[in-house]
């Protein structure tokens, strides 16, 4: 049993870095659905798969635009059940889909990537998403003409 173990864990070192389920949840936390997806995309481009890194990206935004039309358009109070549920779904995802290769990869002596990058590309992130919002509104509130009724 020690021999197959040993042969596990033989050869070198993987040179990078994958962010865990914890790491993803707290992008998505700070960041909204696009960082956890960004991340997710990131792990899947360092395994060398990059049809799911497009799709995890792809759809990560997709849903991230649709949760602020929904936001947008929903009373306040659903917000914050809203949101939440969007933090455990893509944490859930994170490790549903990509636990087992994270695992691998610590076992075989590559190492998680930072909570604290997580945090700070979620936090990057939302600030641009809300410059971006403002001046939207800002724009949209600018324009003049004349209302009839």
């Amino acid at each position: 049993m020690s021999s197959i173990a040993a042969e596990t864990f033989q050869g070198p070192s993987p040179t990078y870095t994958l962010f865990d389920a914890n790491a993803v949840g707290t992008a998505t936390f700070f960041g909204t659905p696009v960082m956890g997806a960004c991340l997710m995309a990131v792990n899947y481009r360092r395994l060398g798969q990059m049809g799911r890194a497009a799709a995890t990206l792809i759809l990560g935004i997709a849903i991230t635009g649709l949760v602020i039309l929904l936001g947008w358009n929903l009373p306040q109070p659903a917000d914050l059940p809203i949101a939440l549920v969007l933090v455990f779904a893509t944490r859930w995802s994170a490790q549903t889909l990509q636990g087992a290769a994270v695992k691998d990869h610590v076992q075989r002596g590559g190492r998680v990537g930072s909570r604290w990058t997580a945090f700070w590309a979620g936090t990057a992130f939302l600030v641009v998403l809300f410059a971006v919002i403002l001046v939207a509104v800002y724009i949209a509130n600018q324009r003049t003409g004349v209302v009839i009724g």
